[in-house]
Formats: structure tokens, C-alpha cells, sequence
């Protein structure tokens, strides 16, 4: 797989799993809203789906722990946002948004300065210990 459809899956997938991350927090929300436990027992599944999920992204070794971590929520804190304003109508201020565009400045900084041999090196120190623990 060349680097730029690797660079495209990655960003694809953790794309996919933040929104879905967005979405089990409105789920946790309508919880928090009406105290019915269906509502709840569905956020733990949905969490449990995201947490494998983002399980996935780290396993590429496209980016470190902490950096992966971050740009998860990132996207998962737009997509929060746009489900915030289309389904429980909230509002976010003007310097609010001044934090959005920082976020998103952020991510950017995140990939230009992302060692590229960093991630194979990870995946591969993985690998072996898991072959020698055979």
C-alpha cells in the first residue's frame, strides 16, 4: 500500500470513527436528558464500538498514541458540534469558533510534523514482540 493511500485509509477510517464517536456522545446525552437506561446501555455499546475502532486507527501506526488520540477528538468534537446545533440546537460563540479553527490549525500541524518512519518503526517493534511472545 503506497504512503498516500495509506495516508487516505487512515484519515478515512479516523474520519468514520470520530463521527461515530460524535454520535455515541448524543447518545450519552439523550441518557443524561431523560435517565432512561436504554439510552444508556446503547452509549456503553456504541462506546465499545468506537474504542475497538480507534483500537484500528492506533494498529495502522500511522501516528503515535498521543497524536492519533488528539485528532480522534478533533473529529469527534467537530461532528459533536454539528449535532449539538441539528438535534439539541446549540449555539457556539464567536470566539468558540476562534477554538474550532485552532483545533483544526492543530490537526494540520499534527500531519506536517509527523515523523514518517516513526509509525512503521512502532508497527514493526509490535510485531516482533508479539511474534517473540509466541
Amino acid at each position: 500500500m503506497s504512503a498516500g493511500t495509506n495516508r487516505l485509509v487512515v484519515y478515512a477510517l479516523l474520519a468514520l470513527v470520530g463521527l461515530l464517536g460524535a454520535a455515541s456522545d448524543a447518545v450519552v446525552n439523550q441518557w443524561a436528558r431523560t435517565g432512561r437506561a436504554g439510552w444508556l446501555v446503547a452509549s456503553w455499546v456504541a462506546w465499545s464500538v468506537v474504542a475497538t475502532l480507534v483500537g484500528l486507527v492506533l494498529k495502522q501506526g500511522y501516528f503515535g498514541f498521543g497524536a492519533g488520540i488528539v485528532l480522534f477528538l478533533l473529529v469527534n468534537s467537530g461532528g459533536a458540534l454539528i449535532l449539538d446545533r441539528a438535534l439539541f440546537h446549540g449555539r457556539v460563540s464567536g470566539v468558540q469558533w476562534v477554538g474550532v479553527a485552532l483545533a483544526l490549525a492543530a490537526m494540520a500541524c499534527i500531519e506536517v510534523g509527523r515523523d514518517h518512519g516513526a509509525g512503521q518503526a512502532d508497527a514493526a517493534v509490535t510485531s516482533a514482540s508479539t511474534t517473540a511472545e509466541r
